[in-house]
């Protein structure tokens, strides 16, 4: 997404300005979205650890330096606009919001209240129906849903959508074909296809399946061709949050069809919303009419209402009628700004046109949204004579990398992004001496791989010394060569509480550093046991799962250990010609080692001795799960 505005931008100069002061509005393009991917499939990160290494090592520093160009303290930044590709925008980047606080931001979420704050419920017969959320069972598809929203809003800001921000949407790979255009020749009255993975979808399926006149299931469509023929065939279409926000690319390929959307959301912005009129170009319901949906959909949702957005979305308006955008003002000032013909752009122009990416209209219509926008903080701010003082923002100032962090975010911006050489040009032309710190600029610009340390999913932690001048915390020493987690303690909770999962302290997580001292088990053990002043830094490191299945007959070849009464389970302590060993030849993506931890033996996983014992059993096969440390 961000990469599509760069280069719409770059391959197409009426679009721009090749003068600074004639510039209306500047964007400023980023590849972040694309480095969070890469760091996810390449190293494979975390969540939060992709977020917070793309941030610290990427996106903070370039906003540091837009911040001190000329160009941004002519208005404090109130003409500045970017995008994102992540779902939450600002919110997902949060080390980074305090940066973007004069902008304008375009991102795939907008206010979490719009269809309320605008009145955009469709109408029906029960008066509770827009108000409601609670499913008739008393489920509630509201709060699962946005889970991960409020699991973000508990560590981070709340999602913070500003007046002056954008919706962006998603490029359909469909373009509008002559059949889209038919209102009659639709036998289905509603479709949709998708896997089951929100409550809203697991609802629709559950409700409409099997039901006459519905085709709606998990099964996808067998090819674009039978996608596509699916939706000709439909009337409406079900468009709902997935794995990502309800907006998504299925509203932009249904429009494309002439299929009229149902949106069944509690929480949705649609993109241009101040220049196109969505109330009648979709059907708005909450998640709670999700079980009257037959009801609706058979009586109360008439032909009238569908003819009324298939004009809007399909056809467009007829000639000398008020079409898109509605806004027409605005209309002939970008019609006049850009040289266009205003009857020949505005009149006809259906939705299924303007989110043709390919096409120009889209791309005019959210210029102008953005530009009236940015055109008028910048005016109001002229206006009050609001100068305000340049952003503070102290705590980021000098963001600070930690020792686990050296990885060559510079090597994989250049194999992954093709905004790479506008990088370039922003490093040549003051970015090194500007906004990086050398020790920062030296992390960057590394070519080493990553290090191993973020190789073997390792993380920091720091925890505070007791009155005894000890850490507060429980470890397990029964391996002489590991020391490992044992239990959870106040500190360790404490931590716990005010840090994202990736950096969350958990049982059976290995230290394999004390204050960047790596040593064997038994002498990081003593170091922990030493009283001492300040802060202890931990590296641990977090074990994966794996799952041996082993067919008798033949020796294991493992020795395992414990200690009776102390040890939480056995550990590997040598790995011999056997089972495991040629198992480990054949799997080598899952393969086991010395000081790995044995969780159970065929469903047995308590006491340790028991465990044990069941690996001693001659007959039968064997299903092993341990906890895996990547030397």
């Amino acid at each position: 997404m961000e990469w599509y505005f760069l280069e719409m931008l770059r391959n197409n100069r009426q679009y721009r300005s090749e003068d600074l002061e004639d510039a209306e509005f500047i964007y400023f393009p980023h590849c972040v979205s694309q480095l969070y991917f890469a760091l996810r499939q390449r190293f494979n990160f975390t969540h939060w650890q992709a977020i917070e290494r793309a941030e610290l090592g990427y996106l903070v520093p370039i906003l540091r330096w837009a911040h001190r160009s000329p160009a941004h303290q002519r208005h404090h930044g109130r003409n500045f606009w970017t995008v994102f590709s992540m779902d939450l925008g600002r919110q997902d980047f949060p080390r980074s919001a305090a940066w973007l606080e004069p902008w304008s931001v375009g991102s795939l979420t907008g206010s979490a209240t719009w269809m309320r704050d605008n009145d955009m419920f469709f109408k029906t017969h029960s008066d509770s129906l827009s108000s409601a959320r609670k499913d008739a069972d008393g489920s509630d598809c509201w709060d699962l849903d946005t889970a991960p929203v409020a699991l973000a809003n508990t560590m981070f800001p709340a999602r913070n959508f500003r007046v002056q921000d954008t919706v962006i949407s998603i490029p359909s790979r469909f373009s509008p074909h002559p059949r889209s255009r038919r209102f009659g020749g639709r036998p289905v009255l509603a479709y949709f296809a998708g896997s089951p993975n929100s409550c809203a979808r697991e609802r629709i399926v559950k409700v409409l399946s099997g039901e006459p006149g519905f085709d709606v299931s998990t099964s996808f469509a067998k090819s674009n061709d039978d996608y596509r023929e699916r939706m000709w065939r439909a009337r409406f279409c079900f468009v709902l949050r997935g794995s990502s926000h309800t907006n998504n690319v299925r509203l932009y390929d249904v429009i494309a069809h002439g299929c009229v959307p149902i949106i069944v959301s509690d929480d949705f912005q649609p993109p241009l919303d101040r220049l196109l009129p969505w109330k009648d170009m979709a059907i708005f319901l909450p998640t709670s009419s999700i079980p009257r949906l037959v009801h609706l959909l058979r009586h109360e949702i008439t032909e009238e209402d569908r003819w009324r957005c298939f004009r809007n979305i399909a056809l467009g308006s007829p000639q000398g009628e008020k079409g898109f955008p509605e806004d027409l003002e605005a209309a002939k000032h970008m019609a006049s700004k850009f040289a266009l013909d205003r009857d020949t752009l505005w009149s006809g122009l259906s939705a299924g046109r303007v989110f043709e990416w390919h096409d120009s209209h889209f791309w005019i219509l959210f210029y102008a949204d953005v530009a009236n926008k940015l055109r008028d903080r910048v005016k109001q701010a002229v206006e009050k004579a609001v100068h305000p003082a340049p952003l503070r923002v102290k705590t980021l100032e000098q963001p600070e990398v930690s020792s686990d962090c050296e990885m060559s975010i510079w090597e994989l911006l250049k194999k992954n992004s093709p905004q790479i050489l506008w990088i370039d040009s922003v490093l040549a032309e003051g970015l090194k001496p500007v906004i990086c710190g050398q020790e920062l600029l030296n992390k960057l610009s590394k070519k080493e791989p990553l290090m191993w340390k973020e190789q073997k999913n390792c993380y920091l932690v720091t925890l505070p010394r007791g009155p005894d001048g000890k850490p507060d915390i429980g470890v397990e020493k029964s391996d002489s060569d590991f020391l490992m987690i044992k239990k959870m303690t106040a500190g360790m909770s404490s931590w716990n509480e005010s840090h994202p999962t990736s950096h969350q302290i958990g049982v059976f997580d290995r230290i394999v550093e004390v204050n960047g001292q790596a040593a064997p088990g038994k002498e990081l053990g003593r170091i922990l046991e030493t009283p001492s002043t300040g802060d202890v830094t931990l590296l641990l490191q977090r074990p994966s799962t794996r799952v041996l299945t082993l067919k008798r007959p033949g020796k294991l070849g493992i020795i395992a250990n414990y200690m009776p009464n102390y040890s939480l389970k056995p550990w590997i302590d040598t790995v011999a010609d056997g089972l495991v060993a040629d198992w480990n030849k054949a799997n080598p993506d899952a393969c086991i080692r010395e000081h790995d931890r044995i969780m159970s033996v065929n469903g047995v996983s308590n006491p340790p001795e028991e465990v044990v014992l069941q690996m001693r059993k001659q007959d039968g096969d064997l299903e092993i799960v341990v906890l895996h440390y990547v030397p």
